[in-house]
């Protein structure tokens, strides 16, 4: 279970739903991530690229095995996070339907009056979660 399906499932259990301002917050947090993981990628070419052609007073094979570190960790790491970062941001995007009453839990039913009243769109999160809700398990 993603740890956002657990967010919802928790607001569905404490009697609360996400507001707008909740859901713009965890948008802003991963985009940030998302430019930050950018950032470290081209930081680490940047830093490859000046161990690779500024000549250094170190020894050869030294500056190429830290040079591959260094490019393994730009690569590997900022893809793991870009890959997570925009799951969240697909699973916080507007749902083109909202979930039907019946196909949830009595909280889940309360849930979904909250959030019509709010006068917000469902999330594909809070959707995956609520038609799961009867069931136990979420929706992937």
């Amino acid at each position: 279970m993603h740890p956002l399906h657990n967010t919802i499932a928790e607001a569905i259990d404490n009697g609360t739903s996400l507001t707008v301002k909740d859901l713009r917050e965890m948008r802003a947090a991963s985009r940030k991530a998302i430019t930050g993981y950018k950032g470290f990628f081209w930081a680490g070419i940047a830093v490859l690229n000046a161990i690779l052609w500024i000549p250094m007073p170190f020894d050869k094979a030294l500056l190429i095995s830290l040079a591959v570190v260094l490019m393994a960790a730009a690569i590997i790491v900022p893809i793991l996070g870009l890959r997570k970062h925009q799951k969240i941001l697909a699973l916080l995007e507007a749902s083109t339907s909202a979930p039907k009453p019946k196909n949830a839990s009595e909280a889940g039913k309360a849930y979904i009056e909250r959030v019509r009243k709010e006068g917000r769109s469902f999330v594909i999160a809070e959707f995956e979660v609520l038609e799961g809700s009867r069931t136990g398990e979420v929706v992937s």
